[in-house]
């Protein structure tokens, strides 16, 4: 049930995000870009808080034990790490595309 709603959460944004907020093609702005980095930030710290709740009610199978904290850590970690790496990725092309 759990991965369900997840893949129709994914579904639906998916949906808004192609067919309501980007409908006709435009140069985004820097006010734009910083506008949607802080709304999907916010929406990744929302989750790391249902990860804490899915683990707390053990609605997910923890063969490891895991507290609820300390999953919701690890779920930060590696949205952070993702994060860096692609940021890392922009720049990386950014050089190629300059030389």
């Amino acid at each position: 049930m759990v991965w369900f709603i997840f893949l129709l959460g994914i579904f639906i944004f998916l949906a808004l995000d192609l067919g309501v907020f980007n409908k006709t093609p435009h140069i985004i702005s820097t006010k734009e870009a910083s506008k949607w980095t802080a709304i999907f930030m916010s929406m990744s710290l929302a989750f790391s808080g249902v990860i804490y709740w899915l683990y707390l009610n053990n609605y997910v199978s923890n063969p490891d034990e895991l507290k609820p904290t300390t999953a919701m850590i690890k779920y930060i970690t590696g949205y952070l790490i993702e994060l860096s790496l692609s940021v890392d990725n922009i720049l990386l092309l950014q050089l190629f595309f300059i030389l």
